[in-house]
């Protein structure tokens, strides 16, 4: 259940069911290709061999593939036009999470998206995108995040923010020495991290991704968090993005002083 998603050459892999797009490779027998000028357009392009009976069923729903890929087009392109309301809304900085998995990249891809349609006058503020490595992950998830981040660095500073790179920043952060892994398990002497003792999320992962958001809350007095969270990612998810949400404003509160959250996907279902 795999698609292949290639745009401007980003090449991500997510599942057609948790995404709404413009443009999609389909693994089915069938291409969808960018065939965009200036990396600007954004006009579906289907062969003939998309309208085989091979796409039956997505994400639970009866369909042939135009139906489907209209009813994604329609999708993507509400939320499109909602990052740049909200991108030309005010001067505050995006700090974009990005951990390379489906929803994080569904996220940023719509937002590159967006700001290929605004001027570069009107792409005046910051975006940040901003990952996290614990230096203990798998080494190929470091290889692939390090290659994608190279590949969305280059696109974002050489054509979306060409008129002032400055403007785009692609960031990796890793824990602190004294809250590394091997640090705690071993020099420390902590246990394992298990279900009622995780003390490896907080120090390798939260720390460092909310001291780099503090920073830039300090440089610009406040920062924008945008996420690739969904309500029906699970029942505690939807609990805790309730608590937070205000009935009609696009922006929740963090619980980091003068930082906000904007989760353009939220609604998505699985």
């Amino acid at each position: 259940d795999k698609q292949q998603l290639d745009l401007d050459h980003l090449q991500l892999n997510f599942n057609l069911g948790t995404l709404a797009q413009k443009q999609w490779i389909v693994e089915a027998g069938c291409t969808l290709i960018d065939q965009s000028e200036n990396n600007n357009v954004k006009q579906s392009i289907l062969r003939d061999e998309c309208m085989s009976e091979n796409i039956v069923s997505i994400d639970g729903q009866d369909g042939n593939a135009k139906a489907v890929l209209k009813k994604v087009e329609d999708v993507s392109t509400f939320i499109i036009n909602e990052n740049k309301q909200q991108y030309l809304e005010d001067a505050t900085p995006w700090i974009i999470g990005f951990s390379g998995g489906k929803d994080s990249t569904a996220v940023l891809q719509l937002i590159f998206y967006a700001l290929a349609e605004l001027s570069a006058k009107q792409r005046h503020k910051e975006v940040h995108v901003l990952s996290n490595d614990t230096l203990v992950e798998n080494p190929n998830v470091v290889r692939f995040l390090d290659t994608q981040l190279q590949v969305i660095e280059e696109k974002g500073k050489g054509e979306l923010f060409s008129h002032n790179p400055d403007l785009f920043q692609v960031v990796k952060v890793t824990p602190k020495l004294e809250d590394t892994f091997w640090l705690n398990l071993i020099g420390k002497g902590y246990p394992s991290p298990n279900r009622w003792f995780r003390w490896c999320t907080e120090r390798m992962k939260i720390n460092p991704t909310s001291d780099y958001i503090l920073r830039q809350v300090s440089e610009h007095g406040k920062a924008i968090i945008v996420l690739g969270t969904r309500k029906a990612e699970s029942g505690n998810r939807a609990a805790s993005m309730k608590q937070y949400e205000v009935q009609g404003v696009r922006l929740r509160k963090h619980t980091l002083p003068n930082a906000y959250v904007f989760a353009p996907i939220a609604e998505m279902s699985n």
